[in-house]
């Protein structure tokens, strides 16, 4: 039987899960309990990643899910734009955003952006949504970012690099978690990653580069990390963090990749900040 760390779902099959057979009742807000709650993830790991390019004219995000995200971003641009394929993510970002009067949400194919106007995004932003996209998904939306962009537009997207991988480790590894440890440190020496979170199989940074060269645009920067995988922590860089640009844009520079080894620990100290510093800690509390 195959389970979710081993396979990756077609278009179908996300239409049919986001849209009724998950429950949104958490917004989402419960994936981003690693850094403490929302807010100290967006400030203290987002925020600081994308500061240069905002506030500005048009943000369009890419795949909203429920707005995790959206609810910071709408405050920094005078025009927003989020486009999803699930039916059920658009409804919610309606109801959340609804008297945001410069907010639009669309719901798409899961690879067009017929809705946005093209030349007119300023910046792109997708974050823990396009991780799950398989590599034809990600080509055609690189293709249709292209034609949406300024010609000084920015794109910021977040998304698989397992590719990169020879291997990889069965589901049954990561349920044994002392098995787990023994073995990580030899698996990583030799190429092996564990799919833990439904990472695509089939994109990594090198191909996120080809794209965007075959269109006009170019990397000029892109994290690789590791994302709570415990026992590899570190060592199996499975996800990647992509800035982009057109060729001829002011932001254009040579690509500059970093292996961040300590993405997890960074996570681990914006919780404990998260219990003295965030709004949630304020409100949260307990009167006597």
């Amino acid at each position: 039987m195959l389970s979710w760390g081993d396979w990756m779902p077609s278009l179908e099959w996300n239409k049919q899960h986001w849209d009724g057979e998950y429950d949104w009742k958490t917004l989402g807000n419960i994936w981003s309990a690693g850094y403490g709650n929302v807010e100290s993830q967006w400030f203290a790991c987002l925020y600081p990643r994308i500061h240069n390019f905002i506030p500005t004219g048009t943000i369009l995000e890419l795949a909203p899910g429920a707005g995790r995200w959206t609810q910071f971003l709408v405050s920094n641009c005078e025009r927003f734009i989020a486009v999803d394929y699930s039916h059920e993510c658009i409804d919610i970002c309606k109801h959340r955003f609804g008297e945001v009067s410069h907010a639009k949400f669309y719901v798409n194919d899961g690879k067009s952006l017929d809705a946005v106007p093209d030349s007119s995004v300023d910046f792109l932003f997708s974050f823990d949504s396009l991780v799950h996209a398989e590599a034809d998904v990600m080509e055609s939306y690189v293709k249709e970012i292209r034609k949406k962009l300024r010609p000084d537009g920015v794109g910021f997207i977040h998304h698989s690099n397992l590719k990169s991988y020879n291997w990889l480790l069965p589901v049954e590894f990561f349920q044994n978690k002392r098995l787990l440890w023994r073995i990580a440190p030899i698996a990583s020496r030799k190429g092996w990653a564990l799919n833990m979170h439904s990472r695509s199989r089939s994109m990594s940074a090198k191909l996120f580069q080809e794209y965007c060269a075959s269109v006009g645009l170019q990397c000029i920067g892109q994290e690789l990390f590791s994302w709570f995988n415990p026992g590899f922590a570190g060592r199996v860089l499975t996800d990647c963090v992509s800035i982009f640009t057109p060729t001829q844009s002011k932001w254009g520079r040579p690509n500059r990749m970093i292996e961040n080894l300590h993405f997890e620990s960074e996570a681990n100290s914006i919780a404990m900040q998260a219990k003295l510093y965030s709004s949630e800690s304020f409100t949260n509390q307990k009167t006597s």
